[in-house]
């Protein structure tokens, strides 16, 4: 494969990228906590873990490792963290 050269951006616009990176980045991480927060609720309204499994074709134990996590950030948002 040839060799890139680097294209050479101005400051502004290597700053906007940036900032949209850290931006998409942020949301990605709420995003994930959400979801894990919705598996804990999920098993707390009823549902297996085997059921959430199936359902989102993942193993049992990633399940409960979600669900723990997401017990963990649940708490953390009732707790005004």
């Amino acid at each position: 494969m040839p060799y890139r050269k680097r294209p050479q951006l101005p400051e502004s616009v290597r700053e906007a990228i940036l900032t949209d990176v850290q931006l998409l980045h942020e949301a990605s991480i709420a995003a994930e906590r959400l979801f894990k927060m919705r598996v804990h609720l999920a098993v707390e309204q009823g549902l297996t873990t085997q059921e959430l499994a199936d359902r989102l074709g993942c193993s049992g134990q990633t399940v409960l490792n979600w669900r723990a996590q997401g017990a963990k950030y649940l708490a953390e948002k009732q707790g005004g963290s």
